[in-house]
Protein backbone atom coordinates (compact mmCIF):
# COMPACT_ATOMS: atom_id res chain seq x y z
CA UNK A 1 0.00 0.00 0.00
CA UNK A 2 1.55 3.38 -1.00
CA UNK A 3 2.21 5.63 1.95
CA UNK A 4 -0.08 8.63 2.22
CA UNK A 5 1.60 12.01 2.52
CA UNK A 6 0.49 15.30 4.00
CA UNK A 7 -0.47 17.76 1.30
CA UNK A 8 2.10 20.59 1.19
CA UNK A 9 0.65 23.86 2.41
CA UNK A 10 -2.45 22.22 3.89
CA UNK A 11 -3.07 21.15 7.46
CA UNK A 12 -2.81 17.55 8.65
CA UNK A 13 -6.54 17.13 8.09
CA UNK A 14 -5.63 16.34 4.47
CA UNK A 15 -3.58 13.49 3.05
CA UNK A 16 -2.32 12.79 -0.44
CA UNK A 17 -4.14 9.76 -1.83
CA UNK A 18 -1.51 7.72 -3.67
CA UNK A 19 -3.47 5.29 -5.83
CA UNK A 20 -6.45 6.18 -3.62
CA UNK A 21 -4.85 4.64 -0.48
CA UNK A 22 -4.62 6.82 2.58
CA UNK A 23 -3.50 7.18 6.14
CA UNK A 24 -6.40 8.22 8.45
CA UNK A 25 -5.92 11.46 10.35
CA UNK A 26 -6.42 11.80 14.07
CA UNK A 27 -10.09 12.14 15.12
CA UNK A 28 -8.94 14.65 17.75
CA UNK A 29 -8.39 17.34 15.14
CA UNK A 30 -11.09 20.00 15.50
CA UNK A 31 -10.02 22.77 13.16
CA UNK A 32 -7.76 23.19 10.15
CA UNK A 33 -6.46 25.67 7.60
CA UNK A 34 -6.79 24.96 3.89
CA UNK A 35 -4.25 26.54 1.55
CA UNK A 36 -4.79 25.96 -2.16
CA UNK A 37 -3.70 27.88 -5.26
CA UNK A 38 -2.78 30.93 -3.21
CA UNK A 39 -6.11 31.04 -1.36
CA UNK A 40 -6.42 30.22 2.31
CA UNK A 41 -9.75 28.73 3.33
CA UNK A 42 -10.70 28.19 6.96
CA UNK A 43 -13.09 25.28 7.49
CA UNK A 44 -14.13 23.02 10.33
CA UNK A 45 -12.67 19.52 10.21
CA UNK A 46 -15.60 17.15 10.43
CA UNK A 47 -14.24 13.86 11.88
CA UNK A 48 -16.14 11.90 9.22
CA UNK A 49 -14.62 13.94 6.36
CA UNK A 50 -11.05 12.72 5.82
CA UNK A 51 -9.84 14.83 2.92
CA UNK A 52 -7.23 13.58 0.46
CA UNK A 53 -6.07 14.36 -3.08
CA UNK A 54 -7.48 12.19 -5.87
CA UNK A 55 -6.21 12.33 -9.46
CA UNK A 56 -8.59 11.55 -12.33
CA UNK A 57 -7.00 8.78 -14.38
CA UNK A 58 -7.86 10.21 -17.81
CA UNK A 59 -7.20 13.90 -17.28
CA UNK A 60 -5.02 16.09 -15.11
CA UNK A 61 -7.89 17.20 -12.85
CA UNK A 62 -6.92 16.98 -9.20
CA UNK A 63 -9.64 16.95 -6.55
CA UNK A 64 -9.95 16.86 -2.78
CA UNK A 65 -12.33 14.10 -1.66
CA UNK A 66 -13.35 13.32 1.93
CA UNK A 67 -13.34 9.53 1.62
CA UNK A 68 -11.72 6.70 -0.34
CA UNK A 69 -12.84 7.18 -3.94
CA UNK A 70 -14.18 4.37 -6.10
CA UNK A 71 -13.39 4.72 -9.81
CA UNK A 72 -15.84 3.68 -12.53
CA UNK A 73 -16.44 4.36 -16.21
CA UNK A 74 -19.27 3.93 -18.68
CA UNK A 75 -20.35 5.06 -22.11
CA UNK A 76 -22.98 7.80 -22.18
CA UNK A 77 -24.65 9.99 -24.79
CA UNK A 78 -23.85 13.68 -24.42
CA UNK A 79 -25.51 15.94 -26.96
CA UNK A 80 -25.79 13.19 -29.54
CA UNK A 81 -22.24 11.92 -29.09
CA UNK A 82 -21.25 8.70 -27.34
CA UNK A 83 -18.37 9.32 -24.96
CA UNK A 84 -16.51 7.49 -22.21
CA UNK A 85 -17.33 9.04 -18.86
CA UNK A 86 -14.90 8.44 -15.99
CA UNK A 87 -16.06 8.95 -12.41
CA UNK A 88 -14.59 8.98 -8.93
CA UNK A 89 -17.14 8.87 -6.14
CA UNK A 90 -17.40 8.20 -2.44
CA UNK A 91 -19.82 8.62 0.47
CA UNK A 92 -19.09 10.23 3.84
CA UNK A 93 -21.15 12.09 6.46
CA UNK A 94 -24.35 10.93 4.68
CA UNK A 95 -23.25 12.75 1.51
CA UNK A 96 -22.07 11.47 -1.86
CA UNK A 97 -19.18 13.25 -3.62
CA UNK A 98 -18.67 12.79 -7.37
CA UNK A 99 -16.00 13.98 -9.81
CA UNK A 100 -16.49 13.11 -13.48
CA UNK A 101 -14.63 13.68 -16.75
CA UNK A 102 -15.29 13.08 -20.44
CA UNK A 103 -13.79 14.18 -23.76
CA UNK A 104 -15.55 15.47 -26.87
CA UNK A 105 -14.56 17.49 -29.90
CA UNK A 106 -13.92 21.08 -28.76
CA UNK A 107 -16.69 22.36 -31.05
CA UNK A 108 -19.19 20.11 -29.24
CA UNK A 109 -18.11 20.96 -25.70
CA UNK A 110 -20.77 23.57 -24.87
CA UNK A 111 -23.67 21.42 -26.06
CA UNK A 112 -22.33 18.27 -24.39
CA UNK A 113 -21.73 20.09 -21.10
CA UNK A 114 -25.27 21.48 -21.06
CA UNK A 115 -26.67 18.01 -21.86
CA UNK A 116 -24.67 16.56 -18.95
CA UNK A 117 -26.05 19.20 -16.59
CA UNK A 118 -29.66 18.69 -17.66
CA UNK A 119 -29.31 14.90 -17.39
CA UNK A 120 -27.98 15.10 -13.82
CA UNK A 121 -30.73 17.49 -12.71
CA UNK A 122 -33.41 15.41 -14.41
CA UNK A 123 -32.10 12.30 -12.69
CA UNK A 124 -33.10 13.73 -9.32
CA UNK A 125 -36.28 15.40 -10.64
CA UNK A 126 -34.74 18.74 -9.71
CA UNK A 127 -37.24 21.38 -8.65
CA UNK A 128 -35.06 24.35 -9.61
CA UNK A 129 -31.51 25.58 -9.99
CA UNK A 130 -30.02 28.78 -8.61
CA UNK A 131 -26.46 29.93 -7.92
CA UNK A 132 -25.34 29.17 -4.37
CA UNK A 133 -25.53 32.65 -2.84
CA UNK A 134 -23.19 31.88 0.08
CA UNK A 135 -20.45 30.46 -2.17
CA UNK A 136 -20.67 32.67 -5.24
CA UNK A 137 -18.54 31.90 -8.30
CA UNK A 138 -15.94 29.16 -7.80
CA UNK A 139 -12.41 29.79 -9.05
CA UNK A 140 -11.05 26.49 -10.33
CA UNK A 141 -7.27 26.58 -10.41
CA UNK A 142 -6.17 26.38 -14.04
CA UNK A 143 -9.42 27.83 -15.48
CA UNK A 144 -9.31 31.39 -16.87
CA UNK A 145 -12.65 32.47 -15.37
CA UNK A 146 -14.75 31.60 -12.29
CA UNK A 147 -17.33 28.85 -12.66
CA UNK A 148 -20.95 29.07 -11.47
CA UNK A 149 -21.84 26.72 -8.65
CA UNK A 150 -25.43 25.50 -8.97
CA UNK A 151 -27.67 24.08 -6.30
CA UNK A 152 -31.01 22.32 -6.58
CA UNK A 153 -33.37 20.12 -4.61
CA UNK A 154 -34.89 16.88 -5.80
CA UNK A 155 -35.55 13.28 -4.85
CA UNK A 156 -33.47 10.14 -4.54
CA UNK A 157 -34.66 6.88 -6.15
CA UNK A 158 -36.29 5.95 -2.82
CA UNK A 159 -38.28 9.18 -2.83
CA UNK A 160 -36.35 10.92 -0.03
CA UNK A 161 -35.33 14.55 -0.45
CA UNK A 162 -31.85 15.41 -1.64
CA UNK A 163 -29.90 18.60 -2.30
CA UNK A 164 -27.25 18.81 -5.00
CA UNK A 165 -24.47 21.36 -5.34
CA UNK A 166 -22.55 21.00 -8.59
CA UNK A 167 -20.15 22.46 -11.13
CA UNK A 168 -19.81 21.73 -14.84
CA UNK A 169 -16.94 23.25 -16.82
CA UNK A 170 -14.81 22.58 -19.88
CA UNK A 171 -11.23 23.08 -21.01
CA UNK A 172 -11.30 22.84 -24.81
CA UNK A 173 -12.76 19.36 -25.41
CA UNK A 174 -12.29 18.08 -21.86
CA UNK A 175 -15.45 18.15 -19.77
CA UNK A 176 -15.46 18.20 -15.98
CA UNK A 177 -18.18 17.75 -13.37
CA UNK A 178 -18.08 17.86 -9.58
CA UNK A 179 -21.10 17.37 -7.32
CA UNK A 180 -22.24 16.75 -3.77
CA UNK A 181 -25.53 15.00 -2.97
CA UNK A 182 -26.79 15.31 0.62
CA UNK A 183 -29.83 16.03 2.75
CA UNK A 184 -28.19 19.43 3.28
CA UNK A 185 -24.91 20.42 1.65
CA UNK A 186 -22.98 22.17 4.42
CA UNK A 187 -19.97 24.50 4.08
CA UNK A 188 -17.61 21.95 5.65
CA UNK A 189 -18.51 19.69 2.70
CA UNK A 190 -18.66 22.19 -0.15
CA UNK A 191 -15.83 24.63 0.56
CA UNK A 192 -12.90 22.16 0.64
CA UNK A 193 -14.41 20.05 -2.17
CA UNK A 194 -15.08 22.75 -4.76
CA UNK A 195 -12.11 24.94 -3.86
CA UNK A 196 -9.86 21.88 -4.08
CA UNK A 197 -10.44 21.32 -7.80
CA UNK A 198 -7.27 21.97 -9.77
CA UNK A 199 -6.22 21.81 -13.43
CA UNK A 200 -2.60 22.18 -14.62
Amino acid sequence: MPKAQLVPGVSNCVTRDGDNDFMPRSPLATSCTWAWAGTVLLAACNPSLNWREVQQKDHALLALMPCKAVASSRQVNLGGHTVDMNLNSCTAADATFVVGTATVQPANAAVALDHWKQAVLANISASGQTPVASAGPISVSGMPAPQTLLTSHGKRPDGSAVQISALWFAQEGKLFHAAIYANTVSPDMSEPFFNGLKLP
